[in-house]
């Protein structure tokens, strides 16, 4: 009878130390988890390449991120955020573990400026249109006339990059609907470009512009191929 007893007893005290064995396990690994998910928990957001954009307001809108797992936070909530902003050009996001993300920015350049229903705008080299602020009129910007000029602008603008024209040179873009561009330079010469084979064209006003036989002019016309009219 003794032994039997003896055997329950064992058997009972065996059965506790397996339940706070078990419990302890659950506790550990509970305890674990806790300290993954708060060491992998999104703490700081690092943002670079601001001039021209309010680093606090973006700031302010990427604040659900606080708290969020590095590894599976929600990227296109981050991308709609930074899409919206018409001064960012580009971004790069890069986590840093265990708890940072990092954001580059790229802002546009601002090329001209364009009045459209009474207001004024910056364009940028992105086609973007940002509402006039002084803050941010570091140079003066030529102004580009014409209905829906900046529609069409890039093409033109890249061609005059493209063929080495001095961008510094331009006062004024003129559009014209028939896809058509003229420029007013700032010592008051005036330059009108033809609608086909524009590359060729600038070629040759870059050339004119340095020949000193056309110092005093105040017009080239080089809309009719193979003719330079002057005034």
């Amino acid at each position: 009878m003794l032994a039997l007893k003896d055997n329950r007893k064992i058997k009972i005290l065996f059965y506790i130390f397996v339940l706070l064995s078990l419990s302890t396990i659950n506790f550990f690994k509970l305890d674990n988890t806790i300290n993954k998910q708060t060491f992998f928990s999104i703490n700081k957001i690092e943002i670079t390449g601001t001039n021209k954009i309010d680093k606090n307001k973006i700031l302010k809108k990427l604040d659900f991120l606080y708290g969020k797992n590095i590894f599976i936070f929600n990227r296109i909530e981050i991308d709609n955020v930074l899409n919206r902003n018409n001064l960012i050009k580009e971004f790069k996001i890069t986590k840093y573990y265990p708890n940072k993300i990092k954001i580059e920015l790229k802002e546009p350049i601002f090329v001209a400026l364009i009045v459209k229903k009474q207001k004024k705008f910056f364009l940028t080299d992105n086609q973007k249109l940002i509402l006039f602020n002084e803050k941010f009129n570091e140079k003066l910007l030529p102004t580009i006339y014409g209905v829906n000029g900046e529609k069409f602008f890039k093409d033109f603008y890249n061609k005059l990059k493209r063929n080495n024209f001095n961008l510094e040179m331009i006062k004024n873009y003129y559009f014209f609907q028939i896809n058509r561009w003229d420029l007013i330079l700032n010592n008051g010469l005036l330059i009108k470009f033809p609608a086909k084979e524009l590359d060729e064209a600038i070629i040759l006003a870059k050339k004119l512009i340095k020949d000193s036989n056309f110092k005093n002019i105040k017009i080239i016309d080089l809309r009719i191929k193979g003719r330079i009219i002057t005034q």
